[in-house]
């Protein structure tokens, strides 16, 4: 992937070059693109109430608090909205956002709002985290395990060619979209690290591991994980992402259905808390 960063552009309501109806096409447009390399399309910031554009379903907690959403000419269209009290602290995630380096592991931002002394970020949308997959029921195979556990690697690995790490990974930071792909959430926040600092800890592999110790822990004891499963969890210790995405013999993973289904499952069995919105009429 490219390590340009993705541009932003604050907009302003008196500013006639962009068409105030245009952003929910450009967030739909942003949500559907495949994951290819070079930049990614500039985000843009409109001073417009996100109200006029989307219909608020429910709240959500995934890695933070959510409003799920959905267009209102297109209603199928859905995006998770975060809400900011303060406009700046807005500026300054969206600042941290993109000065980031881009890579398909981390979650999308697609665009956002200010109206009324707050801003509203719009954000791919996801439907669960690994927390809620190690407690819905049912096991969990190795396969899948692995599926889970080689986009967060590569994400860690992308950082780190960058001089960067995460600064929180658990089961919570980690989510799925609906089509099945793995998404860490928090790039925005990633920081700066000497590169003689980089260790398990600091790359947070060793999170990466207890998360994959919680995913073992889904199944009953009795159940044989294959030797790479434990393999993995002794190299995530000591060795690093690099090191282990070029050595460890990844069999392929599940289909993509596969893990569409265990979403689908999860959300099923999982507990999610979720307010719903007052809809009205359609």
């Amino acid at each position: 992937m490219s390590s340009l960063a993705r541009q932003t552009i604050w907009v302003d309501a008196s500013d006639q070059s962009l068409d105030p109806r245009s952003m929910t096409t450009l967030v739909s447009n942003a949500a559907r693109q495949p994951e290819v390399p070079g930049p990614r399309p500039m985000v843009k910031i409109c001073d417009q109430d996100p109200g006029d554009h989307f219909d608020s379903i429910a709240e959500i907690i995934f890695d933070r608090p959510l409003c799920i959403a959905r267009q209102k000419q297109a209603k199928g269209e859905l995006v998770h909205i975060q809400k900011l009290e303060c406009a700046t602290l807005a500026r300054n995630i969206l600042k941290d956002f993109n000065d980031q380096t881009t890579h398909r592991s981390f979650r999308q931002l697609l665009g956002g709002y200010r109206h009324g002394g707050m801003a509203f970020l719009l954000w791919e949308p996801v439907e669960v985290s690994v927390e809620q997959i190690m407690a819905a029921q049912g096991i969990i195979k190795a396969t899948e395990v692995i599926a889970i556990a080689k986009p967060v690697l590569e994400g860690i690995r992308h950082l780190a060619d960058h001089g960067r790490v995460l600064n929180v990974l658990n089961a919570k930071t980690i989510l799925l979209t609906a089509t099945g792909q793995v998404k860490i959430a928090g790039i925005e926040n990633s920081i700066q690290i000497d590169p003689e600092a980089m260790d398990a800890a600091t790359m947070k592999l060793s999170a990466l591991a207890h998360v994959i110790s919680g995913l073992i822990k889904k199944n009953p004891a009795s159940y044989e994980w294959s030797p790479m499963i434990k393999n993995l969890l002794l190299q995530l210790e000591t060795r690093s992402a690099n090191e282990i995405l070029q050595t460890t013999p990844f069999n392929p993973g599940p289909p993509i259905d596969e893990l569409v289904m265990m979403t689908n499952i999860t959300n099923k069995t999982a507990h999610h808390r979720v307010k719903y919105s007052d809809r009205g009429e359609d």
